[in-house]
């Protein structure tokens, strides 16, 4: 006689299903979460990739001025490739050294590079509200946070003492002109502050007080007195949606001889009539900056829209 199936038979067939369920449900959440780590791996992998690219290709055009001889430069200066080229950015024994861009706002160059190729990693860049000369007397330049200290990336590393002290001198070359640099200040900031990213013209003393008001991680008194013209370079805090961690130098314009000017490449032509190059965000913006004192608003520049990496 065949005997009858018990409930106790039936809960363990169910559990039994119920457990292979949970097996395949787990190997496909398992399998899922290996596409998305592999993914997110690639795409870290590439970017990093391509922001040394990008750099590495760029210093073909760096000014003869600051360079040391072991590369050898290209014939063709960078502002004959991109009207849009400002100025070089070099900060000594750091990998900030970068030519700076400027585009008609303040998210045009946090996605292209110095060719006006779209990119992730963007490039270094002046504020669209400043001058294309550096005549402001507060300039701010902004660029990435890369993980590979590639780009902005390194600023960080100036929360350091040691690191500060021996990383406070670089160059601003300008076509006929050369500022040297001497970092003064280091903070943490929000991206919504006004006073910090109103750039252009602006009363200095008034901004160094603030600076300092705002509890700075570095500060050096004696440079910070003397200064008469501000460059602010700031990037993204990961740790903060908003947050922004800023290096603040001191320019001073260096007195050149003939061949000194001549090394420091003169710009390609930027008559403002000739016409812009279609479908690019071109011409030579000169900026408003017309304010002689600091300024607070509520409302956020546009660069703090801008997602760190």
């Amino acid at each position: 006689m065949a005997k009858k199936s018990t409930g106790k038979g039936i809960f363990t067939k169910i559990a039994a299903a119920g457990g292979k369920a949970v097996t395949i449900v787990t190997g496909i959440l398992a399998f899922v979460v290996i596409l998305y780590s592999s993914d997110v791996l690639y795409d870290t992998f590439y970017i990093q990739n391509q922001a040394a690219q990008n750099g590495g290709a760029a210093k073909q055009y760096r000014p003869e001025i600051i360079d040391d001889g072991s590369m050898p430069l290209s014939t063709e200066t960078l502002a004959a490739v991109n009207k849009d080229y400002r100025a070089w950015l070099t900060i000594y024994d750091t990998n900030i050294d970068y030519p700076v861009m400027q585009g008609e706002n303040d998210l045009y160059y946090a996605s292209h590079d110095y060719r006006k190729e779209s990119s992730l990693t963007g490039s270094i860049y002046v504020s669209s509200q400043n001058s294309a000369d550096f005549s402001d007397s507060y300039n701010l330049i902004y660029g990435h946070h890369m993980d590979s200290e590639a780009f902005f990336g390194g600023l960080h590393n100036y929360a350091d003492a040691d690191y500060y002290d021996q990383h406070r001198e670089g160059l601003l070359v300008l076509p006929g002109k050369v500022y040297d640099l001497k970092v003064f200040a280091v903070l943490e900031a929000d991206a919504y502050d006004g006073t910090i990213y109103t750039a252009g013209n602006q009363d200095i003393a008034a901004m160094t007080e603030y600076l300092r008001s705002l509890s700075p991680i570095r500060f050096d008194e004696k440079t910070a007195n003397k200064t008469e013209k501000i460059l602010v370079m700031s990037t993204c805090q990961s740790a903060r949606t908003n947050g922004r961690f800023i290096v603040i130098a001191d320019a001073r314009e260096r007195t050149l001889n003939t061949q000194q000017m001549a090394n420091a490449a003169p710009i390609a032509d930027t008559d403002p009539a000739a016409p812009a190059d279609p479908g690019m965000n071109g011409g030579n913006p000169q900026g408003g900056g017309q304010s002689t004192e600091v300024v607070e608003t509520s409302e956020a520049p546009l660069a703090s829209f801008i997602d760190s990496f």
